[in-house]
């Protein structure tokens, strides 16, 4: 058989055939997208102008016309319209001028009540409701809070967790506070440490004053509302036991929250050497300067002229004096010095307010509630200070008041009568308007205590007397058939006193707040008269 290719249906045996077939070539593959979009043709340039399209148009050639460019939109500050000044026709615009800052200069009592907050503020026709409606949840019981305390009273008892809670609500109390003050001897610093501690000179526990040094060590006043504010009466620089040499070691600055450097007249050059040292060793060191004796200064100028001097003229002397001892300073390289012009014996008078206030700013923010409480000025800034931290107790105390009430319903007692008792005293003499702070006021202007009380429109004197009586018109909760169920029952009942106790103390502090507010404006008055 000869080779040959078979091929089907055919049976030719055809040499040629016996070749393999020939290769095709491949098809055109097509253009990718962008190759099958026909292309823009180039622009054709004329007398080296752009002309689109390619089209060749003299017409084209021409440059096209420059225009304008847009008015640029005013800076913001004069597309704002200003605000025509007021207009007055007649004079009795001016009085009400007058009566609008005579409003604004008073308004410290609607500030006061501002920081208090106005949501908890009680109607006067529903002062004796629960007012849950207006408390803030946040300062009711929380769920963590709830279980802690249930543990607590289950496993140590009820004393135990009263105990653990009023640990919790006076935490300031144990903030360490030392503030160093120091001077020449005869410069006035037992009596500023006297006044600082709200203290007379001949009252017990006030530090001893004398013309000659009467500090031979550093001798510490305890501060008594706050056993942790400690004022330290330091020995003079140069005094036999603290010489020069060895003072900076001995007074132990680095120890203090604050150092007051003490002066009745110019500052020696003691004095200037020590503040240097003090900040250059010191330079985080609160260091203030104090001139004390300002009203001697004052009636010593006014000895020798015919006529007193004014208000005004006195305003000046002060002012005077205080650049003399800021040059002073200057000069010894102390760069702005904080001084304050004091009298001991008046610290509602020049600077005294404005000391306190600095005092309040510098300390640290967990010593401030401390100093807060414990400082005995009632400057506006630091009333607003006491007032925001005892607003910021109502719902702490309000927790321990509600624990006690339901305790002490059990055994047919009223242990959250004594709570919220000590509470309002604390209100009364942190505003100043306590049995105490009165009887002061009342000798200082010589009146009576009780028309101390009648100037005051006082009601928290009465409501003290007959405390029981008074909260008993707010004391509205009465056992619920959901009070006796396990966990959830005593949470709702646990709310339900606490809610009471809030709306009880927040009219009360309202009150203190009040007159506080007017015993401050009675004594400016009764200043006035006094001095005429």
């Amino acid at each position: 058989m000869s080779h040959l290719s078979y091929i089907p249906c055919l049976g030719l045996g055809i040499d040629t055939l016996s070749r393999p077939p020939p290769v095709m070539p491949p098809l055109p593959r097509r253009p990718p997208l962008h190759r099958r979009i026909r292309p823009v043709p180039p622009p054709v340039r004329t007398n080296s102008t752009f002309v689109p399209g390619g089209l060749g148009i003299d017409t084209l050639s021409r440059p096209p016309p420059v225009m304008p460019p847009l008015p640029r939109r005013p800076p913001l500050h004069r597309r704002i319209r200003p605000v025509p000044p007021p207009v007055r026709t007649n004079s009795t615009g001016a009085a009400k001028d007058a009566n609008a800052t005579i409003e604004s200069a008073t308004g410290d009592y609607q500030e006061l009540q501002a920081v208090v907050g106005t949501g908890r503020r009680h109607n006067e026709n529903e002062e004796n409701d629960s007012g849950s409606d207006a408390i803030d949840d946040s300062d009711l019981f929380a769920n963590e809070e709830f279980v802690e305390y249930e543990e607590v009273l289950e496993r140590c008892g009820y004393a135990e967790l009263m105990n653990l809670l009023y640990e919790k609500n006076n935490e300031w109390r144990k903030r360490k506070i030392n503030i160093a003050i120091t001077g020449q001897s005869g410069t006035g610093k037992s009596s500023l440490i006297n006044a600082l501690r709200g203290l007379k000179d001949d009252e017990p526990g006030a530090a001893k004053t004398g013309c000659v040094e009467t500090t031979v060590k550093p001798t510490p006043y305890i501060h008594p509302e706050n056993d942790n504010l400690v004022l330290w009466d330091l020995p003079g620089i140069g005094t036999p036991n603290f010489p020069k040499e060895s003072y900076l070691e001995k007074a132990r600055f680095i120890e203090h929250d604050f150092i007051i450097l003490v002066s009745s007249s110019r500052y020696t050059t003691n004095d200037t050497w020590l503040a240097e040292q003090i900040i250059y060793r010191f330079p985080d060191a609160n260091l203030f300067f104090v001139r004390t004796k300002i009203d001697d200064d004052l009636r010593n100028k006014s000895k020798g002229r015919k006529v007193p001097l004014t208000d005004e003229e006195n305003e000046i002397t002060c002012m005077e004096i205080k650049q003399n001892c800021r040059d002073n300073l200057v000069q010894a390289n102390i760069r702005n010095p904080h001084i304050f012009m004091v009298n001991n014996h008046e610290t509602d008078k020049f600077e005294f307010g404005k000391f306190v206030n600095m005092l309040l700013l510098k300390v640290s923010f967990l010593k401030r509630d401390a100093l807060v409480l414990s400082i005995t000025s009632f400057t506006k800034d630091v009333v607003a200070a006491k007032v925001k931290i005892c607003q910021e107790r109502i719902g702490k105390v309000s927790k321990v008041a509600a624990i006690a009430a339901i305790h002490s319903r059990q055994i047919n007692k009223r242990y959250q009568d004594t709570i919220l008792k000590e509470e309002v005293l604390l209100y009364t003499r942190q505003l100043g308007i306590d049995a105490e702070s009165l009887e002061i006021v009342a000798q200082r202007f010589k009146k009576d205590r009780e028309e101390i009380y009648t100037a005051l429109n006082s009601t928290t004197h009465v409501i003290l007397r007959n405390f029981e009586q008074h909260y008993a018109q707010y004391d509205k909760v009465v056992p619920s058939k959901w009070h006796g169920l396990p966990l959830f029952g005593r949470r709702v009942e646990l709310k339900a006193y606490q809610k009471q106790c809030i709306s009880f103390l927040q009219s009360l502090l309202n009150t203190c707040v009040k007159e506080n507010n007017t015993l401050q404006t009675k004594i400016a008055i009764w200043s006035l008269i006094s001095r005429d």
